[in-house]
């Protein structure tokens, strides 16, 4: 039953250039638990220190099956605390955008988006604490050229034109993740039919 609810909260989990959520997390089939990718770094060019985390075509996420604290900078002051679930009993997840490292190339923390409000926010949680998957699919909006790209395993799978937000409702920038899957009732549901 554990595995179903990680493998549901991996299939949710897809960044996002560009989504609007209703619960305002600014902010696939999993491979096992267990796993944690190894760094693709030569053990001799390693340095300590803070370096970003997968591309325009590959992103990350962790998942906090013992829950996690999410700090303002590595080692500093507490910005939120995480269950293992969220209110919506789905696992905690969140979007990665970096990594600090020891100088034996170790990871020590991740720079994480958070699942709270206001969307953009971002923290540090211990890498003991939480487990890290490669995201296979991500989307990406180019507002200028009205286009929006879905990518699957770095490979362009769908690529369509799009409509924006006008000048009096702009579409909001920036990038976000989805970190549940909610399949709405539509006869007797919030949105309606």
């Amino acid at each position: 039953m554990r595995d179903d609810h990680l493998r549901k909260g991996t299939v949710a989990v897809g960044l996002l250039a560009l989504v609007v959520l209703a619960g305002g997390c600014g902010s696939s089939k999993g491979t096992r638990a267990a796993e944690r990718p190894k760094p693709h770094v030569p053990r001799h060019s390693c340095t300590a220190g803070e370096r970003s985390l997968g591309s325009r075509r590959r992103s990350y996420a962790a998942f906090a099956p013992r829950g996690a604290v999410a700090l303002r900078r590595p080692n500093g002051a507490v910005l939120a605390r995480f269950e293992a679930k969220n209110v919506n009993h789905y696992p905690t997840v969140f979007g990665v955008l970096g990594t600090v490292r020891k100088r034996d190339c170790s990871v020590l923390w991740y720079r994480v988006e958070l699942p709270m409000k206001p969307n953009g926010l971002t923290g540090y949680v211990r890498a003991s604490s939480v487990v890290l998957r490669r995201v296979p699919t991500r989307i990406v909006v180019d507002l200028t050229r009205r286009r929006l790209t879905l990518y699957d395993g770095g490979r362009v799978r769908l690529s369509a034109i799009v409509a924006i937000g006008s000048p009096a409702t702009p579409t909001p920038t920036g990038r976000y993740y989805v970190n549940q899957l909610l399949v709405p009732d539509y006869i007797s549901g919030p949105f309606g039919p």
